[in-house]
């Protein structure tokens, strides 16, 4: 799996993946509970997993 930055809110470098299925999960900061949004597997040829999408939307940082 793709690794995960620290959580942008409290800086917590325990961040895991919550699976909720085989095919949805989200990415959760075990120390402020930050979470995102629900992910699933994509149904289409190109099978992205939960966790790439996941993993993107919490390692994406606005640019300063």
């Amino acid at each position: 799996m793709i690794e995960l930055k620290p959580c942008p809110f409290c800086g917590n470098t325990e961040v895991i993946y919550i699976p909720l299925s085989n095919c949805s999960g989200y990415v959760f900061c075990t120390d402020c509970n930050m979470a995102t949004k629900t992910y699933w597997d994509e149904m289409t040829v190109s099978g992205v997993k939960w966790h790439e999408y996941a993993a993107s939307a919490w390692n994406r940082r606005d640019a300063k």
